[in-house]
């Protein structure tokens, strides 16, 4: 793009803007084009905001326009040799020496020694920045209060369910709902015995 062809930067309150929408939306253009332009006008708002805001990264807006890279993909795929492909097939073979310190019944110490799995793609729910919180509480219900299955025991807390709701493209808006959960001692799980 050269630099005649950039849009000229112009800077509008957001009461220049909504007086904008409002004569686009008075105007006697088709309506289908009415609604274009003001979906347009947002968009040239919305856009410099998030990425300020940081709601949205610039490799994902380019997924999002231009879709994943499968044609980069698709090149590089055959570009390769046979020859690196019987090496990527064959991978080497690597003798694994068990020592006597690894326990081999999955154990604590087994734990340590493994790696954890990186998951798939999903964030915690502590990594979403300027997300949305909600806290759901059960109503006429806390702690201390008498179980309303009529056992006879007390509620106590329990740790809340914690629910992540992407709302439109990636990033573009999300809510975290902390669910609040009780029980009583009846409903509880049982708990296994330690000895033998």
């Amino acid at each position: 793009m050269s630099g005649s062809d950039l849009p000229k930067i112009v800077d509008k309150t957001r009461d220049d803007i909504e007086a904008a929408i409002a004569a686009i939306e008075t105007s006697d253009l088709p309506a289908g084009i009415r609604e274009f332009t003001i979906s347009c006008v947002r968009l040239a708002v919305w856009l410099p905001k998030a990425l300020l805001e940081q709601k949205i990264k610039l490799s994902n807006l380019r997924k999002l326009i231009f879709g994943q890279d499968c044609q980069r993909k698709k090149n590089k795929a055959d570009k390769k040799d046979p020859a690196e492909e019987k090496e990527e097939v064959e991978p080497p073979v690597v003798e694994s020496v068990e020592s006597e310190d690894t326990p081999l019944d999955g154990g604590p110490g087994a734990m340590a020694n493994s790696t954890k799995p990186q998951g798939h793609g999903c964030l915690a729910h502590r990594k979403y920045n300027n997300a949305i919180e909600h806290t759901l509480t059960i109503s006429g219900l806390k702690s201390g209060d008498f179980c309303p299955e009529e056992y006879g025991r007390k509620l106590y807390r329990f740790e809340p369910g914690i629910l992540v709701r992407i709302e439109g493209q990636n990033l573009a808006a999300v809510r975290i709902y902390y669910i609040e959960k009780m029980r009583c001692i009846k409903m509880a799980p049982p708990m296994l015995s330690l000895n033998p």
